[in-house]
């Protein structure tokens, strides 16, 4: 059985009218990577979460990890891919610099 993120995944790229091969050259993946994450047969690194939850605009990240029916209940989620990725905000940047051992206060 599919987890709602893989689900959620497939849904919202295909909503943006974006081929696998297309998003998956937007988050800095493979084609097939990003097709065993929407099959459910793996699952994203925190920093690959975080570069898909950002370029999809993900506001609400426990709804789309946790509820099916989230492109349902959200129709128009803000979609913005950039092939350079906007600086994470908020909590998700703070995770990804703590991965990374960076400090978080300024960002080094």
């Amino acid at each position: 059985m599919k987890s709602a993120f893989s689900i959620n995944l497939s849904k919202v790229r295909r909503h943006c009218n974006l081929t696998q091969e297309q998003a998956a050259a937007q988050i800095g993946i493979k084609r097939g990577t990003l097709g065993s994450y929407e099959e459910g047969r793996a699952e994203p690194s925190i920093v690959i979460l975080a570069k898909i939850l950002e370029a999809y605009e993900v506001n609400d990240a426990q709804a789309f990890l946790s509820d099916p029916n989230y492109l349902i209940e959200n129709p128009n989620p803000k979609i913005a891919f950039d092939s350079r990725f906007r600086k994470l905000k908020g909590p998700v940047r703070q995770a990804v610099l703590i991965l990374l051992g960076l400090n978080i206060e300024n960002g080094k």
